[in-house]
């Protein structure tokens, strides 16, 4: 009887601070303030689900995401988290490789039905394109991952990004030019300057190399009349002291340095008219307006570098080199070219579906008064809602 009494002693000195701190934390949550969005993780977190006949079956799943969303202190146990995993030496952390002071993204193989559904929209849109008497074609950039794939351990290195494009545009329609221009690397030297180290997104430098291939393969496939990627020179001004809060450094409470390297492409005194609403004739010369200017810390980002992802924005250009238009339909990976195009074509339209709002993208087309439309994403965006161009 001793001995058992011993025994149950001891599992209660297990089982009650279990828990107290159980109980401590459920009823701290509910008084803990509550988030829609986690920075960190660059997601939408789960809210309180709501108890229901229709959702009684879900409801234990859904409390269990919420809880686990919502736990006090979440986001600093997230960078303890982190740093722990950063002390242990793991090349691969959160779903990023980190190589040579570089986070690069995880790349994953896509699905064939995936594929297909994008490639089949891709096709109903350029056929809408075409229907309305205008030029089209697919512009594919360069992924980061697939460009430094190379600074990976042999083990870890995969053509996942190749095996992906070619996959999806060997799905379109035979008539469908595309342009591989995240090829515009192949032969280079020096592939560490053209993406920033803590970030998704490459910088001007990168995207000046392949603004210019794409330039070439416009004209080379008769798009445009005029040989201009073999005058265009590019000249480059840095923003220096500053702080660079990379989208990835965020994944990890900016543990990794914030130092460096933001080109910005010098395109002189030339004005540009920047509408920033559909269908309307107010205009302002100011690019801060088309840029992110929420933060107030002294520090940049990418889209407060080049150009914050606005549902639609149209630039006017007298001086340009071009007397002609394009329409871009394009990712943030666009963002960084977005004065390149202002200072080659007289007008450019830029739309991110994402956040195009009132304002069908078929109408914007039809309407627009450039003749040639680009469907610029990066090489590795090949599924998803950015597909979803509601033209059947």
């Amino acid at each position: 009887m001793k001995q058992k009494n011993c025994k149950q002693t001891e599992n209660l000195i297990l089982i009650i601070p279990f828990l107290c701190i159980t109980v401590f934390f459920f009823v701290l949550s509910f008084l803990y303030p509550k988030y829609t969005l986690s920075l960190t993780e660059n997601r939408m977190l789960a809210q309180p689900p709501v108890l229901s006949r229709q959702t009684i079956a879900s409801f234990p799943g859904d409390f269990e995401k919420y809880f686990n969303d919502q736990f006090p202190g979440r986001e600093k146990f997230l960078k303890l988290f982190s740093r722990l995993q950063l002390v242990s030496g793991k090349i691969k952390v959160r779903n990023l490789y980190i190589v040579n002071g570089f986070l690069l993204p995880q790349e994953y193989l896509y699905s064939d039905s995936d594929l297909a559904v994008s490639a089949e929209k891709t096709g109903a849109l350029m056929r809408y394109i075409a229907s309305v008497g205008k030029k089209g074609c697919y512009v594919s950039l360069p992924y980061k991952t697939s460009v430094y794939n190379d600074m990976l351990p042999a083990y870890i290195q995969n053509n996942f990004g190749e095996l992906n494009y070619m996959n999806f545009v060997g799905r379109l329609d035979p008539g469908i030019k595309t342009c591989d221009a995240f090829r515009c690397y192949q032969g280079r030297d020096s592939l560490e300057q053209y993406f920033f180290k803590t970030d998704l997104h490459w910088n001007a430098k990168g995207a000046a190399v392949a603004y210019q291939y794409i330039l070439q393969w416009l004209y080379e496939e008769k798009f445009i009349d005029s040989p201009v990627h073999s005058t265009l020179n590019f000249d480059f001004a840095y923003i220096e002291d500053t702080p660079y809060m990379g989208d990835l450094n965020r994944r990890f409470s900016y543990l990794f340095s914030t130092h460096e390297t933001i080109p910005v492409f010098n395109s002189g005194e030339k004005p540009v008219q920047y509408y920033l609403s559909y269908d309307s004739d107010q205009y302002t010369l100011d690019k801060d307006e088309i840029t992110d200017q929420s933060l107030n810390n002294g520090s940049e980002n990418y889209n407060s570098v080049y150009t914050l992802n606005r549902g639609y924005y149209k630039m006017v250009s007298r001086d340009a080199l071009l007397d002609t238009g394009v329409l871009v339909i394009k990712d943030s990976m666009q963002d960084a070219m977005t004065e390149m195009f202002s200072s080659v074509f007289q007008t450019t339209e830029v739309v991110d579906i994402r956040y195009l709002e009132d304002t069908a993208l078929s109408q914007i087309i039809k309407d627009s008064e450039a003749g040639l439309v680009l469907l610029m994403y990066h090489q590795n965006n090949v599924t998803g809602d950015m597909f979803d161009f509601g033209i059947e």
